[in-house]
């Protein structure tokens, strides 16, 4: 089966004994689900360390491999391949023009601006939304929001990471000035979203930041 926009989402982290974790990958195909996978992985051998936030690089490095793996192979990797390859650092490249690291910093400032922008999308805020990307070594982070009315703030959680070449030219080709476009493009995005996951993560959120403030609250009653 091909598949078009592959998706890497990091659930669970389990430590083990030394520097061993068991990640917990789900992988999709846009927002269709394909499979997960439980990875036994040494943090030592991947040059990461607990001491570090190292979540975030090893997202980045999960997506490069079963991304790349596929476009190599033309199959999912299977589960010790995964290992092999996150261990010994193989495919851990896209290849893509080399004026597009140079577009794009500005670009994603600006693309960013407009996803937050509600008169421009037409959106209600209070929805869970794209609120931008992050580019980094291409792989592309999609970001989300939603606005809370009782906390008076918006939350925030990723939307998952994409190693798709044909979104990155993609928007290295967008012209934001052409509203159809920059619209149909985050359309795209949006497609590659599990919107359930993001409720999910969001509610989370939100209940971590009333549990903060009945905390204050409480506080604030005992010093009466």
């Amino acid at each position: 089966m091909k598949y078009d926009n592959l998706i890497t989402n990091v659930g669970d982290i389990k430590d083990k004994r030394g520097q061993k974790i068991i990640v917990n990958l789900d992988i999709y195909d846009g927002n269709n689900y394909i499979t997960s996978y439980d990875i036994e992985l040494d943090l030592k051998q991947m040059n990461l360390s607990r001491k570090m936030d190292y979540e975030f690089q090893l997202s980045k490095d999960l997506n490069r491999v079963v991304t790349q793996y596929y476009y190599t192979n033309n199959r999912l990797p299977k589960i010790e391949e995964i290992q092999e390859s996150m261990h010994q650092k193989k495919y851990f490249k896209i290849s893509l023009p080399k004026e597009f690291s140079k577009i794009a910093k500005k670009k994603i400032v600006e693309f960013n601006k407009l996803c937050v922008d509600w008169d421009y999308r037409n959106i209600d805020m209070n929805d869970s939304h794209i609120s931008g990307i992050d580019i980094n070594d291409n792989i592309i982070s999609i970001n989300c929001e939603k606005y809370d009315g009782k906390l008076d703030s918006y939350l925030y959680c990723s939307g998952g990471m994409i190693g798709s070449k044909k979104l990155l030219e993609k928007f290295n080709d967008l012209d934001l000035t052409k509203y159809e476009d920059v619209l149909n493009f985050m359309d795209e995005l949006n497609n590659c979203i599990d919107w359930n996951k993001v409720d999910t993560l969001l509610y989370q959120e939100r209940d971590k930041e009333l549990k903060k403030l009945d905390i204050v609250d409480l506080e604030e009653e005992i010093e009466k």
